[in-house]
C-alpha cells in the first residue's frame, strides 16, 4: 500500500489546513474586536445552520467531523434541482450523470471513484438511501426531488455508516413527512421541448393520533434529439431490409408518473411511526445517442464492424441531437417500495427500526448500435425485489458526555434478467441471482473534555450471493417484432431445460469496516479534525459473461481513507469555510468491459479485479454573505487519482499457438483454444476523475416596495477539467470536460411566501459537449452528450 504522508497533494492540504488552523486560533481575539461592529451589523443575513444526521443522529453539520454537503428544501429549489445530476456541480470531487442510455439511473463518482453500470449483480460503489432505506441497484436511483426535506452527501469511504456499497461515500435522502394540519403545495414547470412538470403535496388534519400527506408528480418532455431515420431498415452495406419499422422523430422523451402516500402514527411522545409507499411508472424513452465507432486509424482501436459493414463509419456530421435510430426506442419501468419507520423512547434508551420492501419490473427497446444499420436492437426484461430490516438502539438521554448506537441490518434480494438479440443468432440470454446481506454495528461519541470528542465506530457484515446464467439461447424464431422476445420468466424455462454451457457459482464473504476520528473545537466557531474509515464492496458476477472464467466471482473491493479537515464560521456567522485534504486506497477494483467472444452475439462483458488505485486531493466549500442582500458560494475540487495496479484483459479472448504468459498477471484458458492475457494498464486514468472542478454562484434579493414581496437572482458558474468518460479504457472519443456551462434564474415570492414565480436555464451558453462513450467491444462506440440549453417558468402555491 502506497504511503499516504508521501503524497504531495496530502502535503500541501497539511500546509493549508495548518494556515487555516492557525487563523481560526485567533478567533476569540477576534470575536471580541468585532463586538461593536456586531451590534452596528446585527441586521446582516447569517448563514443558515444545516443541520445533518449521517452519525444516526441529528446535529449541526459544522459538529461532524468527516466532508458533509447538505441541501435543505430551499436549496434545492432555488438551483432548480430535479434529481441527484443537478448536485453533482455545487459539491467538491463529486460526479452524477446518469448511465448513459438509462435515464433513471445515477451514474455516481466520489473523489474519483465510482460505478457506471447498470445490471443489478454490479451494485454501486456509493450508497444511497431514501428514509432510511437502502437502494442496491443502480437502476431506478436517480428520482424526482419534489417533497424532498434534504439531500446529504458524504465524500469518501463510509463502511460504518452507510455500511455496503459505500467505500466511495453515501447519500441520504429525507422526504418531507406529514405535519398534522392541513396545508399543501402545488407546482407546475413549464419549458422548452415542451416540458411539462405537474406536482402537488397535501398534508391532512390530525384525525385522532394520525396525520397523512400525499405527493404526486406527472412530467412529460418530447425530447431534444431529432430522427433522420426514414423508416426503411438498411443491412449491411446500405442494403434494404424487407420490412419498415414505424419511427419516431422526436427522441429522448420523459413519459414519469410518481407519488408517495404516508401515514404518521404519534399515540404519545415517545412513540411514533411511520409508513411509507413509494410508486413510480416510467416510460421515458432510453437515452438517445449517436456512434464514433473506430475507423482502425488508431493503432489501439481496431476498425468495428459498424464502419466495416457501411465503406466507412456511418455517423453524419450534422449536429449531436441529429441521430438515425431504426428501432424501437421504449421502456417501461415499474416501481413500488414500502418504508415502515419506528421511533420508541423508552426513557434513556430509544429503538429506530426501518424495514422496507421495493419492486422493480422494467423493460427496454433500444437501438444499441446507434445507426441506421438495423444492427444491434436489443431488448430487456427484468425483475428486482428486495427487502430490508434495520433495528438500532441509541442513548436518548444527551446529558452526559457519552452518545452510543448499536444495531444490526439484514438485506435479501432476488434479479431475473433477459436479453434478446434478434440480429445475433438470432439469440437470448439469461441470468438470475439471489443475495443476502447481513451485519452488527455499533458507534460512540464521547466528549473526553468541553473541546476534544472521539468518535469510533465498527460494523461486520456478512454476504452470500447464488448466481445462475445461460449466455446463449438460440431463438430461430426471434425477429425484430417484440411480440417474439422472451420475456425473463420464458427465457428462465427455456434455460433449465439444457444446462451446458450454463454458468452456476456461489459467493460467500464477510468484511468488518472500521471509523476513528477526533475533532477538536478551537472555539465557539471553529473545529478541527482528523479521521480514519474504511468501506468495501462484495464481490460480484457478470451478468453479461459468457462462461465461469469471464463471470467468476470477482474479490471483495476495499477502501481504506485518511481526512483532515476544519469546519469555522466567521464574522458572526456571515462566513462560513470548511476545509478537507485526503488521502484513500483501494484495492482489488471490479470493473466490467466489452470485448468480442465467440458466443452467439459475439461479444460480452468481462467483470475483473483490475487492481488498486490511490486518491488524494483538497476540497473547499465557501459561503459568505456579502451583505445583508448579496451571498456568494464558492466550492472547489483538487484530485490526484490514479492506478497504482492495473493488470487486466481489455481486449477479450484470442487463440495462441502456445500457451502464453502474462507479464504482471493472470492467463485464462477457456478451454476452446483461446485464453484471457492480463497486461499492464497502469498509465490508464480512473473513469470520471477530474483533476479539478469548481463551482462560484451568487445570490441577490433585490429591494422591492413594502410588500411587493421579495425578488431573488441566482447566477452560478460551474467549471471541470478535463476526464475520460469510457470506464476503463480511456479512449480518446470519450475524453471530455474542461468546459464550463451557466446556470441562472431569477424567482419572485409574494409577502405571505404563499405564491412563487420564477423563471430558470441551464446550460445558458449553449455548450454541446460529450458526456458518455462506449466502446462495445469490436462493433461499435455509443457516444451520448449533455443536454443543449433548457429553460423554462416555474409557478407554485402553497397553503396552509
Amino acid at each position: 500500500m502506497p504511503n499516504p504522508l508521501g503524497n504531495s497533494a496530502l502535503g500541501g492540504g497539511l500546509r493549508l489546513l495548518s494556515t487555516a488552523v492557525f487563523a481560526a486560533s485567533l478567533l476569540p481575539t477576534q470575536v471580541v474586536a468585532q463586538d461593536a461592529a456586531s451590534a452596528q451589523q446585527s441586521d446582516q443575513r447569517v448563514i443558515e445552520e444545516v443541520i445533518v444526521s449521517v452519525r444516526y443522529r441529528e446535529e449541526s453539520l459544522q459538529s461532524v467531523p468527516s466532508a458533509v454537503t447538505a441541501f435543505d428544501t430551499n436549496a434545492l429549489e432555488n438551483v432548480v434541482a430535479m434529481d441527484f445530476q443537478d448536485l453533482s456541480r455545487p459539491t467538491p470531487n463529486v460526479n452524477i450523470q446518469q448511465v448513459n442510455q438509462f435515464p433513471n439511473a445515477a451514474a455516481v463518482h466520489i473523489r474519483g471513484i465510482g460505478d457506471q453500470r447498470i445490471e443489478s449483480t454490479e451494485e454501486p460503489r456509493a450508497g444511497i438511501s431514501i428514509d432510511g432505506l437502502f437502494f442496491t441497484r443502480p437502476g431506478s436511483s436517480n428520482i424526482d426531488f419534489f417533497d424532498i426535506a434534504s439531500v446529504q452527501i458524504l465524500r469518501g469511504p463510509t463502511g460504518v455508516n452507510f455500511g455496503k456499497n459505500s467505500l466511495a461515500g453515501g447519500m441520504a435522502v429525507q422526504t418531507i413527512q406529514p405535519s398534522g394540519e392541513l396545508s399543501g403545495k402545488v407546482d407546475v414547470n413549464i419549458g422548452n421541448y415542451g416540458r411539462e412538470e405537474y406536482r402537488f403535496a397535501v398534508d391532512s388534519p390530525k384525525i385522532a393520533d394520525w396525520a397523512f400527506r400525499l405527493s404526486y408528480l406527472y412530467k412529460q418532455y418530447d425530447g431534444h434529439f431529432r430522427n433522420r431515420f426514414d423508416g426503411t431498415p438498411k443491412g449491411a452495406f446500405g442494403t434494404p431490409l424487407p420490412f419498415t419499422l414505424p419511427v419516431d422523430k422526436k427522441l429522448g422523451a420523459e413519459d414519469v408518473s410518481s407519488g408517495r402516500l404516508q401515514a404518521l402514527w404519534t399515540p404519545s411522545e415517545k412513540i411514533d411511526l411511520r409508513l411509507i409507499y413509494n410508486w413510480s411508472r416510467d416510460k421515458s424513452d432510453p437515452t438517445p445517442g449517436d456512434t464514433d465507432s473506430d475507423d482502425g486509424s488508431d493503432p489501439r482501436f481496431p476498425i468495428q464492424l459498424a464502419c466495416a459493414i457501411a465503406f466507412g463509419c456511418p455517423e453524419p456530421d450534422d449536429g449531436p441531437y441529429r441521430l438515425g435510430r431504426d428501432y424501437y426506442s421504449r421502456s417501461d419501468i415499474d416501481q413500488d417500495a414500502f418504508t415502515g419507520i419506528l421511533n420508541w423512547d423508552f426513557g434513556g434508551v430509544a429503538l429506530t427500526a426501518i424495514a422496507g420492501y421495493i419492486e422493480t419490473d422494467d423493460v427496454f427497446l433500444n437501438d444499441f448500435d446507434q445507426t441506421e444499420f438495423f444492427f444491434f436492437p436489443t431488448s430487456r426484461d427484468q425483475t428486482h425485489d428486495q427487502s430490508s430490516l434495520e433495528v438500532r438502539f441509541t442513548n436518548s438521554d444527551d446529558s452526559g458526555p457519552l452518545d452510543w448506537v448499536v444495531g444490526a441490518f439484514y438485506m435479501e434480494q432476488e434479479h431475473e434478467l433477459t436479453q434478446n438479440f434478434p440480429t445475433l443468432g438470432p439469440s437470448a440470454d439469461y441470468a438470475t441471482q439471489e443475495a443476502t446481506s447481513q451485519a452488527l454495528f455499533g458507534q460512540v461519541i464521547y466528549a473526553i473534555n468541553d473541546r476534544l470528542n472521539l468518535t469510533a465506530g465498527l460494523r461486520y457484515t456478512e454476504e452470500e450471493k447464488d448466481f445462475y446464467r445461460d449466455p446463449g439461447i438460440f431463438l430461430p424464431d426471434l425477429t425484430y417484432d417484440p411480440a417474439t422476445h422472451l420475456t425473463y420468466s420464458e427465457a428462465r424455462k427455456l434455460a433449465r431445460q439444457d444446462l451446458t454451457g450454463d454458468i452456476v457459482s456461489d459467493l460467500n464473504t464477510d468484511h468488518v469496516d472500521y471509523k476513528l476520528a477526533l475533532d477538536y473545537q478551537l472555539g465557539d466557531n471553529a473545529m478541527v479534525y482528523g479521521q480514519v474509515a474504511t468501506g468495501f464492496k462484495a464481490g460480484e458476477f457478470g451478468a453479461r459473461a459468457s462462461s465461469p472464467q469471464t463471470a467468476l466471482p470477482t474479490d471483495d473491493e476495499e477502501a481504506l481513507s485518511f481526512e483532515i479537515g476544519l469546519k469555522s464560521e466567521w464574522w458572526d456567522n456571515r462566513l462560513r469555510l470548511n476545509l478537507a485534504a485526503f488521502w484513500a486506497n483501494y484495492e482489488n477494483l471490479q470493473f466490467g468491459v466489452f470485448v468480442p467472444s465467440a458466443n452467439l452475439t459475439g461479444q460480452e462483458t468481462l467483470n475483473q479485479n483490475v487492481g488498486e488505485a490511490t486518491t488524494a486531493g483538497l476540497e473547499l466549500d465557501l459561503s459568505v454573505s456579502l451583505t445583508e442582500r448579496f451571498t456568494l458560494n464558492f466550492n472547489a475540487g483538487y484530485l490526484d487519482a490514479e492506478y497504482d495496479e492495473f493488470c487486466a484483459d481489455l481486449n477479450g479472448a484470442r487463440p495462441y499457438d502456445s500457451p502464453p504468459t502474462s507479464p504482471c498477471g493472470r492467463v485464462t484458458d477457456l478451454g476452446d483454444g483461446t485464453f484471457l492475457v492480463d497486461e499492464d494498464q497502469s498509465d490508464l486514468e480512473l473513469s470520471r476523475a477530474p483533476e479539478y472542478n469548481y463551482h462560484i454562484s451568487g445570490e441577490y434579493d433585490l429591494p422591492l416596495p413594502e410588500n411587493w414581496g421579495g425578488f431573488v437572482a441566482l447566477l452560478s458558474y460551474s467549471y471541470s477539467d478535463e476526464y475520460f468518460s469510457d470506464g476503463a479504457f480511456n479512449h480518446p472519443k470519450g475524453e471530455t470536460g474542461g468546459f464550463g456551462t451557466w446556470d441562472g434564474s431569477v424567482a419572485w415570492t409574494s409577502s405571505s411566501g404563499a405564491l412563487r414565480a420564477s423563471v430558470w436555464g441551464k446550460n445558458l451558453s449553449d455548450e454541446e459537449e460529450i458526456s458518455g462513450l462506449t466502446p462495445t467491444a469490436n462493433f461499435f462506440n455509443q457516444r451520448f452528450w449533455f443536454p443543449p440549453r433548457t429553460y423554462g417558468v416555474n409557478l407554485s402555491y402553497s397553503f396552509e
